[in-house]
């Protein structure tokens, strides 16, 4: 059988491609063939490898190589709100109960009426509820997307020479692309756990009204703390790709090096 790559490229490469054809195993260590194209991968610590990037490059881009990946949603499950009564005297901070309940922090706890809306129906109140609603279950995956990432092959420069396509130019194009893929993981490890430490509080004069009120707000927080995360996350990737010009800066291995710091404090 014919070699599939050109005979111009190194023997090393042209290796890749006769592997393609190696029993399928673990994504993460051997590729399986054109014919069975992989699907979505999730971050793990082990590493990209080449046979991972199989969509056809894009003829007018100006990169060796491009990953497309992203953080993706697994499983979000609300807790059942706790709920607790208070009394007046027991309240560290009355005048917050005022204002959550009619939005009046003129006069007495004790005179306080609740807002009309529940069972005490506008009647003078002497305790109120407390509910705190967090998630039970919240999970965002770093995700990789092999048919959608490429790599270029034997690309001849002016010079003759190929770009990319010695062990030690390959090992560094192939970190970089890590790098992108890795800054995704920071951006849904972070996501996850600052969405699940998430206690938020609602009071009103019923348990009802107040987990209700307690869920709502504990919704906004949650989308909020996913566009904050999202931006963040593409703020440094775009910080990366500037600082490191597609890995062929002095700026890659200390990008590394930062990035396999958050990973560290951020646990796998």
């Amino acid at each position: 059988m014919a070699d599939p790559v050109d005979q111009s490229v190194p023997e090393f490469m042209r290796r890749f491609s006769r592997d393609l054809n190696s029993p399928r195993r673990d994504p993460y260590s051997v590729l399986p063939t054109g014919k069975d194209q992989l699907g979505p991968v999730e971050w793990t610590p082990k590493k990209l490898n080449w046979f991972m990037f199989q969509s056809r490059p894009d003829p007018k881009s100006k990169f060796d190589a491009f990953t497309v990946s992203a953080p993706v949603l697994k499983s979000s499950q609300e807790a059942d709100p706790q709920t607790q009564k208070v009394a007046f005297g027991q309240c560290q901070n009355p005048t917050h109960f005022q204002r959550v309940i009619n939005g009046n922090e003129a006069g007495p706890p004790e005179e306080v009426k609740c807002d009309g809306k529940c069972a005490a129906g506008g009647k003078p109140v002497n305790t109120y509820w407390e509910a705190t609603a967090s998630m039970k279950e919240f999970r965002f995956v770093a995700t990789f997307y092999p048919s959608k990432s490429w790599v270029r092959r034997g690309i001849r420069l002016p010079d003759g020479t190929f770009r990319h396509t010695t062990p030690e130019g390959t090992a560094t194009l192939l970190a970089h692309e890590q790098g992108h893929f890795d800054l995704t993981y920071i951006c849904a490890r972070s996501l996850t756990n600052a969405v699940l430490k998430l206690q938020v509080k609602g009071y009103s004069c019923t348990p009802e009204t107040a987990s209700g009120k307690a869920l709502r707000a504990l919704r906004k927080q949650v989308q909020d703390l996913i566009k904050t995360h999202q931006e963040k996350w593409k703020t440094d990737d775009q910080q990366y790709e500037s600082d490191t010009e597609h890995g062929t800066t002095e700026k890659q291995p200390q990008w590394q090096a930062k990035i396999a710091t958050e990973i560290a404090k951020l646990g796998q």
